[in-house]
């Protein structure tokens, strides 16, 4: 148990995690598109799937271009995004200065290496849907 509790307690267990969440999320996000067309030609389910969130994206990108005030909205939502990214990122920061400038108990090190982490892939999310909104806000332009 006391193995465990050092090897969760390094650091460099906990970057090397977020990283490789962080590599793994990139590299399905890549291939999912790929899967689905495969598996699309397999199943009809699949199919009806895929192209209802295709009607759903044009008629998204067909509002964008039509409404002004939609446009306006959406591009408030991203921003809005990117800075709750930038937030997290910095409070993820934060908790591992704080943890390196103060004595702080092996247990709770553990605790808040994991919130560190949780707010690292927090803030890769949101800016991975804020460049996610922003591709369809140049598409409705």
């Amino acid at each position: 148990m006391e193995t465990v509790l050092s090897e969760l307690s390094n650091p460099i267990w906990w970057v090397t995690v977020v990283i490789a969440g962080i590599i793994i999320n990139l590299i399905a996000a890549y291939f999912k598109p790929v899967i689905d067309k495969l598996f699309s030609l397999f199943s009809s389910k699949i199919r009806k799937r895929n192209q209802i969130k295709e009607t759903e994206k044009l008629l998204y990108i067909e509002r964008l271009a039509k409404e002004q005030s939609f446009f306006i909205t959406e591009q408030l939502s991203e921003l809005r995004l990117r800075i709750q990214s930038v937030y997290s990122l910095v409070v993820g920061v934060f908790v591992i200065v704080a943890m390196n400038m103060f004595y702080i108990p092996r247990i709770f090190h553990i605790f808040l290496m994991g919130m560190a982490a949780l707010f690292f892939f927090t803030s890769f999310f949101a800016f991975y849907r804020a460049v996610k909104k922003a591709s369809l806000l140049i598409n409705g332009k």
